[in-house]
């Protein structure tokens, strides 16, 4: 199955460890295929070249973790790092969270300052986006989502903020 790579990752191919290339497009098993996608760092493609394996050490150079997670934050938004008028690049259709979260999500891969990331989104904002960019998060693709307010939400504790979010048409 042919997967476009959002976000570089490491995966276990064949019983190889190999580094898999943010805007690259591979052929790999469904399954692993499929296990991409729900983590929101590929999407399926219809057509591909395959890309030759590398081989890649094994491990985690801690050094490069720690450089990488200071500068770049974590993968996931969070509203503290929201203001009104931010917008974000939707990367690719996303995947329905049941589990990271405790109740389901819609998690789509963005652009967010320069950096991919992934956007968590509630029922009501979903709903609120589907109305200008589509029914279906794929017709999303390549589209913006802009904050259009900040919330402060007084019972859920210090400093918890919530973003309003709407698509650009």
């Amino acid at each position: 199955m042919k997967v476009r790579i959002l976000q570089s990752t490491r995966a276990d191919v064949a019983g190889e460890a190999m580094m898999l290339e943010g805007g690259k497009t591979y052929d790999l098993p469904e399954a692993l295929v499929r296990a991409l996608i729900k983590k929101g760092v590929g999407v399926e493609e219809k057509s591909v070249i395959a890309e030759p394996k590398e081989e890649e050490p094994e491990g985690v150079d801690i050094e490069d973790f720690t450089k990488k997670s200071r500068s770049e934050g974590a993968l996931w938004i969070r509203t503290s790092e929201l203001n009104e008028g931010d917008e974000f690049e939707v990367l690719g259709p996303g995947y329905v969270d049941n589990e990271t979260f405790d109740k389901p999500y819609l998690c789509i891969p963005v652009l967010y300052k320069g950096l991919e990331k992934k956007l968590r989104l509630g029922v009501q904002n979903v709903e609120r986006i589907a109305k200008k960019l589509g029914k279906n998060s794929a017709q999303w693709v390549g589209k913006k989502i802009v904050v259009t307010a900040m919330e402060d939400c007084p019972g859920l504790g210090k400093e918890k903020r919530r973003a309003i979010l709407d698509g650009v048409p």
